[in-house]
């Protein structure tokens, strides 16, 4: 990301998925910025509370700063807001996040960049955004996962797409998939 244009990693990948601790300078938000305005699509995932995060999250319009917290919660997903329904509708569902060893991450609703989806927010309040999607100029095309260790941790995801689990995270890749025009 540092040494390609935002242009030719649009070339090269449709999707990107990359963690706010691997987006260190100014450079790569640029190359990054001019990539999703050639239409790329990108999974920002936060996997812990680095340096970056902050600046990284700030840079695409959101303000202040992302915060661990120690407890672990569950999420409940959008009652309007969903990513897709393809592999069927988790409207308002809860989602069970099995996170393990390390904090999540605080945003609440009002730090997001105006125009931003929320599509899920942690149980504990419904302030506190668990994934979100960057609008306005990035159309869409940016997700946020504010804590990537969802990813890390066993989801209770395997065999039939059969749970909310499974289909909200299925979901989550369709919608790239879509945005990508794939």
């Amino acid at each position: 990301m540092q040494t390609q244009s935002g242009t030719q990693l649009k070339q090269n990948y449709d999707i990107l998925s990359v963690d706010t601790s691997s987006i260190g300078t100014q450079t790569i938000i640029n190359n990054l910025k001019d990539y999703v305005a050639a239409g790329g699509v990108i999974l920002i995932t936060n996997g812990n509370v680095s340096s970056n995060t902050n600046f990284v999250f700030n840079q695409f319009g959101n303000t202040g700063n992302m915060v661990g917290n120690g407890a672990v919660s569950n999420i409940t997903a959008s009652s309007t807001q969903n990513l897709s329904s393809v592999f069927g509708n988790t409207l308002g569902a809860g989602i069970v996040v099995e996170v393990t060893g390390t904090a999540y991450m605080n945003v609440n609703v009002n730090q997001l960049a105006p125009g931003s989806r929320v599509i899920a927010t942690y149980n504990s309040s419904a302030n506190r955004v668990f994934m979100f999607t960057s609008e306005g100029v990035y159309n869409g095309n940016i997700v946020w996962v504010v804590d990537a260790n969802i990813f890390y941790s066993p989801q209770q995801i395997s065999g039939n797409i059969d749970n909310n689990n499974e289909r909200f995270f299925h979901n989550m890749i369709a919608y790239l998939l879509q945005k990508a025009g794939l």
